[in-house]
């Protein structure tokens, strides 16, 4: 279940995007006032784990602390522009996304890393600011990371003996994105988008043991990757229509 707030969030952004893409309906007199573009995007950025709670009392290791990778990728988007200072933008990313932990087990040095393949689904409202030459925006919306393929890996020197396996889950998430970003006007229609992203996961777990889990008699335990929070740097080309 959500917490509280994350549903009140949830239901802002949604309610304000059904909102203004009323209004803006209703207000386009003429399919003219809506400008449509689409093109490709690249990206990449940092991803970030953020600390969970209920943790185990002594353990600085198995993701109890806040960590870190990284995440890249690129897919394609589509833009509907209506009168010149509202869109409404929809992307289709796939991206590759890896978050690791290095670990000191017997003067040794060991890293445990997940990796993830996920396919983002972006759907955002944005304000537009038309200047000459360029367009800047802010959006905001719901975004969909849905997993499409998992590995893990723990790393053991030759001198440290490991009895323990290592695997990752997965499970969809549902992220709060934010985007602020720049088109730059070029010859022939075309365009190169530019913008900073930050996303944060609202369905994310809290507690440690329901990111984290042991099985003792098996000796495996396994890691839900998720990101808490991501940031993109976004670069791509377009063509308006």
């Amino acid at each position: 279940m959500w917490p509280s707030w994350c549903r009140v969030i949830s239901e802002t952004v949604w309610t304000s995007a059904l909102a203004l893409l009323l209004v803006a309906t209703w207000a386009v007199p003429a399919p003219a006032a809506i400008e449509i573009s689409a093109g490709i995007k690249g990206m990449g950025g940092v991803n970030v784990w953020t600390k969970p709670s209920s943790t185990p009392a002594g353990v600085s290791i198995a993701f109890t602390k806040t960590r870190a990778g990284y995440g890249t990728g690129g897919g394609l988007f589509a833009q509907a522009a209506f009168l010149k200072y509202l869109a409404a933008e929809f992307d289709i990313l796939l991206e590759y996304d890896a978050l690791w932990e290095d670990q000191d087990w017997g003067g040794a040095s060991t890293r445990t890393r997940a990796n993830t393949t996920n396919l983002r689904l972006p759907l955002l409202v944005k304000g537009i600011l038309p200047l000459p030459g360029l367009s800047l925006s802010f959006g905001i919306g719901p975004e969909f990371v849905i997993p499409v393929s998992k590995s893990a890996s723990l790393s053991v020197p030759a001198n440290v003996t490991n009895v323990f396996k290592f695997k990752v889950r997965t499970k969809t998430s549902v992220m709060l994105t934010m985007d602020l970003g720049a088109d730059i006007d070029l010859p022939l229609g075309l365009f190169l988008p530019v913008s900073i992203r930050a996303s944060y996961n609202m369905t994310q777990p809290s507690k440690w043991g329901d990111r984290v889990a042991n099985d003792s008699a098996a000796q495996i335990w396994s890691l839900l990757y998720q990101n808490s929070w991501d940031f993109r740097i976004l670069v791509g080309l377009g063509y308006k229509f």
